[in-house]
């Protein structure tokens, strides 16, 4: 048992000041991208650029997201999960403050991939902070807690965003999201403590070893590869549909806000069922039920788009993929983590690199298909819940015992 005063290392206990201060920082992160997608339109005017061009500052993001996790894991093996959220914390600070003021469109973009960059420190050294401090079932719990928080940044971020803007420039927007760095700076300099017990040393050959072993693993893949295609089809939702609604649909940016509002509202719905049903379901059960009702969803969503119906019953058809695939985020994302034996920042690194480039992917595929077309986004939506249930119900799936699993025997 390991205390630094404030968090008591105990698998089997909550301790909500450490997970809450990992989760207040994802938010800030996440809300880099989500708080100034209603400014967009905004964006393209001010800098006199296309939309390719404005949707290529949240590919920069994502680029910078992909970017550093293959480094930040060993590192964050080596010399402890503290420090790289630290770190990762500064930088955000620093490529905030960076949009809020720069005129050159070049400098916004190399801020933006920084800004992404951070989002590895939250992702790799945060989540195997959480991953080596509980057993894996409440693990689980937490992290659909924390999902079920970090979705306020897309539920809550465009209808603040759009609030901001109703009464102030946009770059104010980048203002806010610095000052918010600040406080989760220290903020995690007062909770997180260092949750390792064992230092591996930076041995390249070592790394690239754990890393080729992790990534071609199939008992790894048959979770991972369920999990990222349904990232995929979320954030073709957050890239594509601020453009859709308020240019296409001509809506206003606070339609647009309540909307993102009910969409990630009911992710929020998804993540607190599994984190109540987790304790007496299996988590196979949890992601199968999810899968069904993620994919029920981008059913109607494309039956809705051919069929020209309202936009109420895309928004509907939406925010059932959001709450089915809520449900299976969690789970996924720990058998994924149990099914491997590398140090963990490695285990987080690779599975980080697999979202993020499904991200990227996601971004890239959407910026193809350049028309504010919702038939468009809603085939690359259900495509991504058909191959998360093809890829899931159709491979073996390895016996993973979470009660009796190496992270729950071994206490730090």
């Amino acid at each position: 048992m390991i205390s630094d005063g404030l968090v008591v290392m105990n698998k089997n206990k909550i301790t909500y000041l450490f997970p809450f201060s990992i989760v207040f920082f994802e938010i800030a992160t996440y809300l880099a991208n989500d708080m100034y997608l209603p400014g967009l339109p905004a964006l393209m005017k001010d800098f006199q650029i296309s939309q390719g061009v404005a949707q290529d500052t949240l590919l920069y993001w994502f680029l910078g997201s992909a970017s550093m996790q293959l480094l930040i894991g060993p590192l964050s093996d080596r010399f402890g999960r503290r420090i790289v959220l630290l770190l990762g914390a500064v930088g955000y600070i620093f490529a905030s403050f960076s949009c809020a003021i720069t005129q050159d469109i070049f400098v916004f973009l190399v801020a933006r991939f920084v800004q992404g960059c951070t989002v590895c420190a939250v992702v790799v050294a945060g989540y195997s902070a959480i991953h080596e401090h509980y057993a894996a079932r409440i693990a689980i719990r937490i992290v659909a807690i924390m999902g079920s928080i970090v979705i306020l940044a897309p539920a809550f971020g465009p209808i603040l965003g759009a609030m901001v803007i109703a009464f102030a420039h946009w770059r104010l927007i980048f203002y806010i999201l610095g000052g918010w760095g600040a406080l989760s700076f220290i903020l995690l300099v007062k909770a997180v403590p260092d949750t390792q017990t064992e230092k591996h040393a930076l041995d390249l050959k070592v790394i690239l070893r754990d890393y080729m072993k992790i990534a071609t693993r199939k008992d790894f893949l048959v979770f991972t590869l369920p999990f990222c295609f349904m990232f995929l089809s979320l954030i073709s939702w957050v890239v594509e549909s601020p453009f859709l609604i308020i240019q296409r649909y001509q809506k206003s940016t606070m339609d647009y806000g309540l909307i993102q509002l009910a969409v990630f509202g009911c992710f929020m719905i998804g993540a607190q069922i599994t984190g109540r049903l987790v304790q007496n379901w299996s988590p196979l059960r949890l992601i199968k039920m999810g899968i069904i009702l993620g994919l029920l969803g981008a059913g109607l969503l494309v039956t809705f788009s051919i069929l020209e119906y309202p936009l109420f019953s895309i928004v509907l058809s939406m925010m059932l993929c959001a709450l089915g695939f809520a449900m299976t985020f969690g789970p996924l994302s720990r058998l994924a983590i149990e099914s491997c034996q590398e140090p963990m920042g490695r285990r987080m690194a690779i599975f980080s690199s697999f979202m993020s480039f499904f991200g990227v992917f996601a971004t890239m595929l959407i910026g193809a298909f350049e028309n504010n077309s919702m038939h468009n986004l809603s085939i690359i939506i259900s495509a991504g819940a058909i191959l998360a249930f093809v890829f899931f119900f159709f491979l073996k799936k390895p016996d993973i015992n979470l009660d009796n699993s190496p992270e729950n025997i071994h206490v730090g």
